[in-house]
């Protein structure tokens, strides 16, 4: 093994223990079970890959979470703890469908994402109408079926 085949693993490691490091200026609970999390920082969004971060979301929801990242500066997420998780994921879902991510800075992405801190999974879909459905199946139907 040549010297640069670690080099790229080991680097994105570092960068995902530095987002520990990005302020977060507001965190607060804009409907019941869903977490608003927001600040300057180019990189809100990206805490979902911090492994403390995760740790400390998943601590609270051993299922996993549902989250949604319309821009670099904002993260949404809503734990599961089962079938009584489906009101907040479709309150989550809601808001995804009434918010563009094009019209934000540093937009993303206006899917819905369901993670156990180990995979991530697309769950979601937006109908022509911009209504966001979403879909449950995989690892996702699991985590919200007990």
């Amino acid at each position: 093994m040549n010297r640069s085949q670690g080099t790229m693993p080991r680097r994105c490691s570092l960068g995902r223990s530095q987002l520990q490091f990005e302020r977060i200026d507001s965190r607060e609970e804009i409907a019941p079970g869903v977490t608003g999390i927001t600040g300057e920082s180019f990189f809100i969004a990206s805490r979902v890959l911090d492994p403390r971060f995760m740790a400390a979301q998943l601590a609270q929801a051993p299922r996993g979470l549902v989250f949604f990242a319309p821009s670099r500066h904002e993260l949404f997420i809503a734990p599961i703890r089962g079938a009584e998780s489906v009101e907040p994921i479709s309150n989550l879902a809601r808001l995804a469908g009434r918010i563009d991510p094009a019209s934000r800075p540093g937009s993303l992405s206006g899917s819905l994402y369901f993670t156990d801190g180990v995979q991530f999974q697309l769950i979601s879909d937006a109908g022509e109408s911009g209504d966001v459905a979403v879909i449950a199946d995989g690892p996702f139907l699991d985590a919200i079926s007990v």
